[in-house]
């Protein structure tokens, strides 16, 4: 199989930003909050 080239251009991106991003777990510990209380299926009902 061939290589293609995708048809845009992601640029250049800032790792170092990247990485503090990744860095600040309260923003994961949110998100996984969320998501725990969006698998619970009585609260879905509820909803």
């Amino acid at each position: 199989m061939p290589n293609k080239e995708l048809p845009h251009h992601h640029g250049e991106r800032n790792i170092s930003s990247l990485q503090t991003q990744l860095d600040n777990i309260n923003d994961f510990q949110a998100v996984a909050e969320i998501f725990k209380q969006l698998g619970d299926t009585t609260r879905i009902r509820i909803f």
